[in-house]
């Protein structure tokens, strides 16, 4: 596969190294570590720990050091939207999303278009964070309101 991309390196054309990152890789690890890993651990434990856990095995699936903890935080992140969207696309595109913008086309390989999307990255944390906290503080208005239905 190597030779196949050094062919193409020039080329604006993606390589095979590409699309087996960015496009199928995200398909078989959100099948694997989202549909059967997070919903056989769903089952046992529930959303939360089955969310922690497959993000922690899918950190660990990429075997690198430098790259366990962030894409361990990466799984747990698509691990909490996968349970509160119950959408398997969701974390897939999010997936497609984060490949892409580290395994760009070569055409598209310079300083100026990394710093972009470095910025677009950050600037998406704090959307990302203030979704997540509604998504917590509904659930626990959902909550408190089932306590105060079996209470009456």
């Amino acid at each position: 596969m190597q030779q196949f991309d050094a062919a193409f390196a020039f080329s604006p054309a993606p390589t095979a190294y590409f699309w087996s990152v960015v496009l199928f890789g995200p398909i078989v690890e959100e099948l694997i570590f989202r549909g059967l890993t997070f919903s056989g651990l769903e089952r046992i434990w529930g959303g939360l720990a089955a969310s922690l856990i497959s993000g922690l095995y899918f950190g660990l699936w990429h075997s690198i050091p430098i790259q366990i903890v962030y894409t361990a935080v990466l799984g747990i992140i698509l691990g909490i939207v996968y349970n509160e969207t119950r959408n398997m696309w969701f974390p897939m595109m999010i997936h497609f999303i984060n490949n892409l913008s580290s395994n760009l086309p070569p055409i598209f390989e310079n300083e100026v278009v990394y710093a972009g999307l470095l910025v677009v990255k950050v600037v998406a944390i704090f959307p990302m964070l203030y979704w997540l906290y509604c998504l917590v503080k509904k659930k626990q208005s959902i909550h408190h309101l089932r306590l105060s239905f079996k209470k009456a």
